[in-house]
């Protein structure tokens, strides 16, 4: 019971500080202050999964900062996400993500969704799982034409994939991870929620426009498999 007593006496005294703290901001010596481009940095390179000061920083939600500022500090992201280990490119691509919707407080960042793309680029043909992050990721960051408009503006491979062409006996074909299926993946994902990320629109792929075709995937009853490559 004093244990009890105590704990509650505890949240009672803190209730203040939470009162006049912001989300996202730094607690330090009783004071709150608004994240700067560098402790923002400093807090998503230490691998925290906590991604508010970043995303505080790339949407100005306390401070303007100058778009030259701004933008170095993105492209140190972009960094993170290229060459950072697996916490270190999560939190980054969230970052960018979270920075770029329409919502939160603040103003989005609207370069969010091409420097995700300029990521999918630059991995497409070295680290396909890193690839298809970043391309999703740019989906979510309100860049949903850029999707649809590289699975549109891409060629459909030649063929089918078919058991005989599957990877080391998995179900990844050789092709499933070009831009086509790449892009139609993120985009037949999307239409298979509930509640959809994005509106899907009437030319946008389906899972069985997709995923007999790129991954040689055969529907359990009436539902497709929810494997992400």
């Amino acid at each position: 019971m004093k244990t009890l007593v105590l704990s509650i006496l505890m949240c009672l005294l803190a209730l203040p500080v939470i009162a006049q703290s912001k989300r996202g901001m730094h607690y330090t010596d009783g004071t709150w202050t608004a994240p700067t481009t560098q402790s923002a940095l400093e807090v998503t390179r230490s691998g925290d999964r906590n991604t508010v000061y970043a995303v505080a920083v790339l949407r100005q939600t306390f401070n303007k900062h100058d778009a030259t500022e701004l933008d170095a500090f993105a492209d140190e992201l972009v960094k993170l996400f290229l060459e950072g280990d697996y916490a270190q490119s999560a939190a980054a691509a969230s970052a960018l993500v979270l920075a770029g919707t329409q919502h939160g407080e603040g103003t989005p960042y609207t370069k969010s969704p091409e420097l995700s793309m300029r990521i999918y680029e630059e991995l497409r043909g070295t680290d396909v799982i890193l690839a298809w992050r970043a391309l999703s990721s740019a989906f979510r960051a309100n860049g949903e034409v850029l999707v649809r408009d590289l699975f549109h503006n891409s060629p459909k491979p030649n063929e089918a994939c078919n058991p005989s062409m599957r990877v080391d006996n998995k179900t990844r074909c050789p092709y499933n991870h070009d831009p086509r299926c790449a892009a139609g993946h993120v985009l037949a994902y999307n239409s298979m929620e509930d509640s959809p990320l994005v509106r899907p629109l009437p030319t946008d792929p389906t899972p069985d426009d997709i995923f007999p075709y790129c991954n040689g995937w055969v529907k359990d009853g009436n539902k497709w498999p929810r494997i992400v490559f």
